[in-house]
Order: C-alpha cells, then sequence, then structure tokens
C-alpha cells in the first residue's frame, strides 16, 4: 500500500506533532492529521500513514514519542491520538477508525484505517465550521454549497 503511494484512499504524514524544520510541537501539524482523517470519512474511507514522508520512505514517530512528559512511547502517542480524535471529530468518530502501530525499517509507524462516515464531519477552523473531502491526493475543502450538494448525493435523505 505505501508502495503505491499516495491517492484518494491513501495519505502519508512525517508526524503527529513534531516539526522536523522548527524542531517544536506544532498545532498545524496536528490540525493537517484531522483534516485527513475528517476527509476520508466524509468520502469513502481511506488509511492514512504517520511517520511515512511524501516519498514513501519509513521516517518513524519516535520524534513524536518525545513530545509526550507522561509517557514518551507508542501508550502516550495512541492517548494523544485519541483525544485528537474526540476534541475535534466527536468520540462518536472512534467507531470508524482503527489505529495501529507497527515497526518497518526498524521505526514505528502508525497505521490509522478510516471507514467511511455515516454522517458528515465537520471540524472547527479558525472558529469556524469546515467540511473536507478527498480529492485525488490531498484533503481539501468545500465552500458551503459545494458541501451541500456533496451532501446530498453522499448521504442522500430518507434513507
Amino acid at each position: 500500500m505505501i508502495a503505491g503511494g499516495e491517492n484518494d484512499w491513501v495519505e502519508f504524514k512525517s508526524s503527529l506533532r513534531w516539526n522536523v524544520k522548527t524542531e517544536k510541537v506544532d498545532k498545524h501539524i496536528e490540525s493537517a492529521i484531522i483534516k485527513s482523517l475528517s476527509a476520508f470519512m466524509n468520502a469513502r474511507g481511506g488509511t492514512l500513514f504517520i511517520g511515512i514522508n511524501d516519498d514513501g520512505e519509513a521516517v518513524g514517530i519516535e520524534t513524536d514519542y518525545n513530545t509526550f512528559q507522561k509517557k514518551p512511547n507508542r501508550d502516550g502517542f495512541m492517548l494523544k491520538l485519541s483525544s485528537m480524535i474526540s476534541q475535534n471529530l466527536g468520540r462518536q468518530s472512534h467507531k470508524f477508525i482503527i489505529t495501529e502501530i507497527h515497526t518497518l525499517n526498524g521505526r514505528d509507524v502508525c497505521r490509522i484505517t478510516v471507514k467511511p462516515g455515516n454522517r458528515p464531519v465537520y471540524i472547527k477552523e479558525q472558529g469556524k465550521e469546515a467540511f473536507y473531502i478527498r480529492a485525488g491526493a490531498s484533503s481539501v475543502p468545500l465552500s458551503m454549497s459545494e458541501a451541500h450538494e456533496y451532501m446530498n448525493s453522499r448521504w442522500p435523505l430518507g434513507r
């Protein structure tokens, strides 16, 4: 799956929250993870790999581990990810998300399998709600009118 690269159903992120350029925790990186998860739930599902760079190389999530003071390990990573999902997508979203950590080329990589959601999933951005879908290898926001049209085709009323 990784060798096939990013597409409508596969996305790579190098980290959950660590910015390698600034060498700091970065909320924008966390936000990108949430956008990807919501886009998969709003579309046909997909798989998000954390710890894989854009070239499909395993860079690992060990730098993320070091950002957790109480549990700098897999458990701390999973707790943070679960908290991010609950706070940004809602606790009910967990039933559509399966999270696993695997070792690939000596590095820990997180594989998140996302099932299509049974209702629209919105996220908060700068105090406003946003609606994302997958389009090719990226998560894209829809305008209100685009989102309305998309939702009517994805979740028809009276089902």
